[in-house]
């Protein structure tokens, strides 16, 4: 197979599981491909219901899943065989597809490329098994800020909480452990014929990987019988990045947007187990909010980090910092902390200044959409980006910095929502009804 061209079919084949490890595989023409994920000290499978929502919940993360070996080939025919996929479930993955691979697609020329149907292979539909769940959460895990803030909101209210992250992250156990929460760490190994694949030219690129890791995490809650799944994506998650050429919005953070994980949560209930929930604890909250929250948890300060270079499955590519300084995970997480602390304080957790670094500015006038669309990376949104700008060029303490002095005079900063009210705005949630009044109300009340 050229595998700089696509492929004529990707097929997805039946999961194997054997012991605590699940097999997931695919051929893509006429390569057979298999990933392996381990899950540790898994208990058996009791109930005869637990069984069904366990191979259900597999059967999902297989198509799920098959998405970073899909993008490989973008084949233009999708074959199922040994699973079964519903209308709706069809309808779904097209949809994850089009959108997860909406960077990659634009990024290589193939705006108007079109997913593939996936087949519809069973058409009775079946409810699914109904049983007692333990009253526990297994919480996403990622060593940056919003997941340690959801940790300790969570612990606040005297929820059961269990962290769970998949691969070797040496920085996010350490961050759970800081936090002093149980720890689950997943193991996913990727075929190592996907990389030579890539180096060969296939197709690489972004694929929506809280996606997959969602349908990891929900394979897990049905196999250690704990009661939700949550992650902590905010509010600002739904806005894209840009709308490329075929006049489709582009999003970097589609599979943690409100649209993405309403439709997940749906087909949980309607096809795993209809009482397991799936949803983020800070959907009412924008990054704003998460910041300002988040900057009076001075404990977790040294500890955490939000730079990519940090968060792969083999582990951190950047041994010698938390922070790179220099992409726009870091950009934006320094502006934003910097609107609630004082330099003297910030500078210390970067290793440096990063606004009153004059190379930086191009990196941050991304963020505010100044003269180039949003970076394609996990960051908020326009609006908060120029708020915050704005507001900093108000301040003693920071509006000297090379940075801000730089976008002085920019009409779209003296334009832009105040500060003040971004802090006040509550958003749409799928908060369950089943979580302490007093945290909800924490969490969609001002601030």
């Amino acid at each position: 197979m050229n595998t700089a061209e696509h492929a004529h079919r990707f097929t997805f084949l039946p999961p194997k599981h054997e012991g605590q490890q699940v097999r997931l595989r695919y051929r893509l023409d006429n390569l057979e491909l298999e990933e392996c994920i381990d899950f540790p000290d898994a208990p058996d499978l009791i109930l005869q219901e637990q069984e069904q929502a366990f191979q259900r919940a597999l059967e999902w993360l297989t198509l799920t899943a098959g998405i970073s070996y899909y993008k490989a080939g973008l084949a233009r025919e999708i074959e199922i065989q040994g699973l079964q996929v519903h209308q709706d479930t069809a309808e779904l993955l097209r949809e994850l597809y089009q959108q997860g691979l909406g960077e990659l697609l634009w990024n290589a020329g193939l705006d108007h490329f079109r997913m593939p149907a996936f087949p519809v292979t069973q058409q009775r539909y079946r409810k699914p098994a109904d049983y007692p769940l333990n009253r526990r959460h297994l919480l996403a895990m990622g060593g940056g800020k919003d997941s340690l803030l959801s940790a300790h909101l969570l612990q606040q209210a005297g929820e059961p909480v269990t962290a769970a992250f998949v691969g070797h992250s040496s920085l996010i156990a350490h961050t759970i452990q800081i936090a002093g929460l149980l720890r689950l760490q997943i193991q996913r190994r990727l075929d190592p014929r996907l990389a030579l694949l890539n180096d060969q030219g296939a197709f690489n690129g972004h694929v929506p990987i809280t996606a997959i890791n969602s349908a990891i995490l929900l394979l897990a809650a049905v196999w250690y019988n704990y009661d939700a799944v949550v992650f902590s994506n905010e509010h600002s998650a739904n806005e894209g990045n840009f709308i490329n050429p075929a006049g489709q919005e582009v999003n970097h953070q589609y599979s943690k947007s409100l649209a993405f994980e309403a439709a997940l949560a749906r087909h949980v209930h309607r096809h795993i187990h209809p009482g397991l929930e799936y949803f983020s604890l800070l959907r009412p909250w924008n990054e704003v909010r998460i910041l300002e929250q988040f900057s009076r948890l001075e404990h977790f300060h040294p500890h955490f980090s939000s730079c990519n270079r940090n968060f792969h499955l083999e582990g951190s590519r950047n041994a010698e910092s938390l922070w790179c300084g220099q992409c726009p995970k870091c950009h934006f997480t320094f502006l934003g902390l910097a609107c609630f602390l004082p330099p003297a304080r910030l500078a210390p957790i970067f290793g440096r200044n990063l606004l009153d670094d004059a190379s930086q500015l191009q990196g941050f006038a991304a963020l505010a959409g100044l003269d180039e669309h949003k970076p394609l990376e996990c960051v908020g949104t326009v609006e908060e980006s120029r708020a915050m700008m704005a507001h900093l060029q108000q301040q003693p303490a920071w509006r000297q910095a090379a940075v801000l002095q730089a976008l002085q005079g920019r009409p779209e900063l003296a334009s832009t929502t105040p500060l003040a009210e971004l802090l006040q705005r509550s958003h749409p949630h799928r908060l369950p009804e089943w979580l302490p009044k007093a945290l909800v109300d924490q969490l969609t009340g001002p601030a």
